[in-house]
């Protein structure tokens, strides 16, 4: 039995990898110069392993250090988990487990680190912090710690901070915007923000009152270009035993609307009700799976919306549209024109719904899966 070449999770940093090349150079460079990158896109767009794939290249020279702040729910939460992402690199990058602890134990003064391994058998790491000190107080201490460690090494390091938006959710987070930017700004080696709420990333950074104003080369990354999401099917097939023609790798380029995340799933699916050479079959079985794999996920996002967000949502899934307010509009989907104003923005900040520039201002439904899911309930 052929092995299914397309991932059903986070892409390994060492496989096959869909075009990117010149945008993985170019961060790659950025990084290494010491500069500080903002990488926005859509969920799904592979933001995340484009960067860990950027980390891995630069692992033999460089500490390199991912941080998620996805659901971030306090300052001492982002505080242990820059921890964590030093104590994974440390021990990522030294030669024994006991090396990587004797220098982090040296190296953060609030923290102490406890590994535990995965079922898998990979380690993770766990930052116990000092007692009896504050949030506020564990961040910028970390920070600190976090620049006395460059300086031993040179400032040869890379950190990552992921769904670095999301620290605007927290209480006083201006405040914190500040205490990161006043750390930061005296660092001297690279910083990458990654984000999908690409609103609120850009006003962070592009807004002259907030702190991290003009800070950093902002990067917007792309759609997979169709010709090499195309060929990247027909060659995964073929390096499988199987056949994709072009026609069927044509079909499910046009699915995934370029999106890494969807790409991967659509050739998963194709591939695995596939015997010899796919077929429109297959391109309709991977479209039902790919619906019924997300549909949870969608459906709890709903639960989480006022009435008004999911009607707004619904309607724009069923009809794009150039004029949100207009009156024909509002009455063909029984929307409240005062009302889809702040259901408007409030969907813009979670980066649901866009207008999208490449279509003379066409507002939609951002996800391309979740469009044709919100179509068919």
């Amino acid at each position: 039995m052929n092995k299914n070449p397309f991932i059903f999770k986070p892409i390994p940093v060492e496989s096959p990898f869909c075009d990117r090349i010149e945008i993985l150079q170019k961060l790659k460079e950025y990084a290494q110069n010491g500069s500080d990158i903002v990488l926005s896109s859509p969920r799904r767009y592979g933001k995340t392993s484009l960067v860990r794939r950027v980390l891995h290249q630069c692992i033999d020279e460089y500490l390199t250090i991912y941080v998620s702040f996805e659901k971030l729910d306090s300052e001492k939460d982002a505080a242990a988990r820059i921890a964590q992402g030093i104590y994974a690199a440390i021990y990522a990058k030294e030669s024994t487990f006991e090396k990587a602890m004797r220098w982090a134990k040296k190296t953060l003064t609030s923290y102490s680190p406890s590994m535990q391994l995965n079922p898998d058998g990979t380690p993770s790491f766990l930052a116990i912090p000092q007692a009896g000190i504050a949030g506020r107080q564990l961040l910028e201490q970390v920070l600190s710690d976090l620049q006395a460690m460059a300086e031993k090494v040179d400032n040869r390091i890379i950190i990552a901070f992921d769904e670095f938006q999301e620290i605007t959710r927290l209480n006083g987070s201006d405040g914190i915007e500040g205490l990161l930017r006043t750390q930061i700004q005296f660092q001297e080696f690279s910083h990458i923000f990654i984000g999908s709420r690409r609103a609120v990333l850009k006003e962070m950074f592009e807004d002259p009152k907030r702190s991290f104003f003009k800070s950093a080369i902002i990067k917007n990354l792309s759609p997979l270009p169709p010709e090499d999401l195309i060929q990247y099917y027909m060659d995964q097939f073929a390096l499988a035993g199987k056949k994709c023609p072009q026609k069927i790798a044509t079909q499910l380029a046009t699915l995934s609307y370029g999106y890494g995340f969807y790409a991967q799933q659509y050739g998963y699916f194709a591939f695995s009700v596939t015997e010899t050479t796919a077929d429109q079959t297959a391109v309709l079985e991977a479209t039902e799976a790919v619906l019924e794999q997300a549909s949870p996920g969608f459906e709890m996002l709903l639960t989480t919306l006022p009435a008004n967000q999911i009607k707004l949502l619904k309607s724009l899934a069923v009809e794009p549209t150039h004029q949100l307010t207009a009156a024909d509009y509002c009455q063909r989907h029984d929307l409240i024109s005062s009302n889809v104003a702040y259901a408007r923005k409030a969907l813009v900040a979670q980066d649901l719904i866009e207008q999208d520039a490449d279509h003379d201002g066409l507002w939609r439904v951002v996800d391309p899966v979740m469009r044709t899911w919100l179509k068919s309930g």
